[in-house]
């Protein structure tokens, strides 16, 4: 057989078809993975096109916080005071990116002043549930962080303020379930409230830590603030205040925050202080003056 001015016989032949054969797969390959790839690309624009276009909306998409939080937490706009970044996030329930930027209060600047009745304080009582917390001597620390928690939200309602407790009962809530509710409710500060122990039993005193990953200077601010005024009422020693970013309450919440130790529980002299309703009536009151002059120096 001749083919193209070739004399092909036999093997030959057999050859020649087979590497025409291999030609075409090769280009029926070669082109259904271009478009592919073309296909990919073109889905990863779109896909950044709806992120940029819903993200617009996200917060209307947001599922809603609990009945109790929003009775205190009603719809109202926080002055664009000092902004801070949040963090996109998808979420499931509205189909929708959150993310962009929030606002605080920390006290007058710039001519901008809100009364107590403005400021929205988030209160969140360290543990509860199955989680426990660190137990001593019958005493469970989940149930000190709540008492002396609803101990400032009192105080602070009669001072006009709004309050957000994360917890008012014995129930079990994940790390990121308090940041979200005190973020939803667009809190002014977090506050965390939690106990403390050692391996030393001669350890004790009130010790403070915040995170300067958001609002580090303000929440630096407050962590002395509240350290201070609990100091003073309690008579307790004063430990340091750390900055630390291994805990996710104060390191994951925009908004300025610290998280108070307010004892040692393994201190059998200090346990027994704790758990009388004068001692955390004095812890709570500390609490009280520091948050107020952070918001009025």
């Amino acid at each position: 057989m001749i083919r193209q001015g070739v004399l092909l016989t036999g093997s030959g032949t057999v050859y020649i078809r087979r590497y025409c054969r291999r030609r075409r797969w090769r280009r029926y390959v070669s082109g259904r993975l271009m478009s592919g790839l073309v296909l990919l690309f073109l889905l990863m624009v779109t896909a950044a096109c709806c992120y940029a276009v819903v993200s617009c909306y996200s917060r209307s998409l947001m599922p809603e916080v609990s009945e109790i939080i929003m009775e205190q937490a009603d719809a109202v706009s926080v002055p664009n005071v000092r902004q801070i970044p949040l963090q996109a996030e998808y979420v499931m329930a509205g189909f929708a990116f959150t993310g962009g930027y929030d606002s605080y209060y920390a006290g007058p600047t710039e001519g901008v002043v809100k009364e107590p009745e403005e400021i929205r304080i988030a209160l969140d009582p360290g543990h509860g549930g199955v989680d426990d917390g660190c137990v001593k001597g019958g005493i469970l620390e989940k149930d000190l962080n709540l008492s002396i928690a609803i101990g400032v939200k009192e105080r602070l309602e009669e001072m006009g303020y709004q309050v957000i407790l994360t917890r008012d009962s014995d129930c079990g809530l994940s790390l990121k379930e308090r940041v979200k509710l005190a973020k939803k409710a667009h809190a002014d500060i977090y506050v965390s409230i939690h106990q403390n122990s050692s391996e030393l039993s001669n350890v004790n005193g009130i010790e403070l830590y915040y995170s300067a990953q958001n609002a580090g200077d303000d929440s630096r601010r407050l962590a002395e603030r509240i350290q201070e005024q609990a100091i003073q009422d309690t008579g307790a020693n004063a430990r340091s205040i750390f900055e630390w970013e291994e805990l996710y309450v104060i390191r994951e919440s925009a908004m300025p925050s610290c998280l108070i130790e307010t004892g040692f529980l393994t201190n059998a002299k200090e346990r027994g202080r704790l758990k009388t309703s004068e001692y955390q009536g004095r812890i709570a009151d500390g609490i009280v003056a520091g948050i107020d002059q952070y918001f009025n120096p």
